[in-house]
């Protein structure tokens, strides 16, 4: 099934499931007959309330409709008729879906089709991002972390736009239970040093 080969393939680019930045939501287009599908997009950098809005609630439930689409014709009908969002184009390489959603755009997957669409889904859900009160710079970025953990991974996939950028997530605590994200760059870094730091932040857990 193409719908399965494309899913596995993602999951390897980003290394799934020990990435726990990336989404990858799965759904019924509400077509006759209806039809698989899934889409893939970035916690942080995707805003949840546009892709619920503009992609899986037009997909789910307002393409309800008693028409047959053929399979090749398929994606071009969803394109234009059942997603209402301005910026979608449609894509045959993982290389160019892959960039739409490192950059913050949903990519939507349909079993039959040969290619998938990119929709544009940037957005925060949160205040913005205020200037570092301390450790200011001349040149580079002016923003600084919050306390917010999802927004500061967000943060740094705004500017490592990349596929090999890991997330993994640890709680520390045995009362409190604190998230601790662990990020690096899964072609760069020394999996003996990434698992030493993990180790470290895991031994704190019976004393926090």
């Amino acid at each position: 099934m193409i719908l399965e080969y494309n899913k596995e393939r993602i999951r390897d680019i980003y290394d799934l499931p020990t990435n726990k930045d990336l989404i990858i939501r799965e759904l019924t287009i509400a077509t006759e007959p209806p039809v698989q599908a899934f889409v893939v997009f970035m916690e942080g950098l995707s805003d949840k309330t546009i892709i619920n809005r503009d992609i899986l609630k037009p997909l789910m439930l307002l393409s309800n409709i008693q028409e047959t689409v053929k399979a090749h014709l398929l994606i071009d009908y969803v394109q234009k008729s059942l997603l209402p969002g301005n910026q979608v184009t449609s894509h045959s390489t993982f290389k160019e879906i892959t960039e739409g959603v490192n950059y913050g755009s949903t990519a939507l997957f349909i079993e039959g089709c040969n290619q998938a669409l990119v929709v544009e889904t940037k957005g925060w859900e949160h205040r913005g991002v205020d200037k570092p009160q301390n450790e200011m710079v001349v040149r580079g970025p002016q923003e600084a972390f919050t306390e917010m953990l999802r927004v500061n991974t967000g943060l740094i996939r705004r500017y490592v736009r990349s596929s090999d950028l890991t997330t993994e997530m640890i709680k520390v605590g045995n009362t409190s239970n604190t998230d601790i994200a662990v990020m690096y760059m899964k072609n760069i870094a020394n999996d003996k040093l990434v698992k030493e730091v993990k180790r470290r932040i895991n031994s704190i857990k019976q004393t926090v």
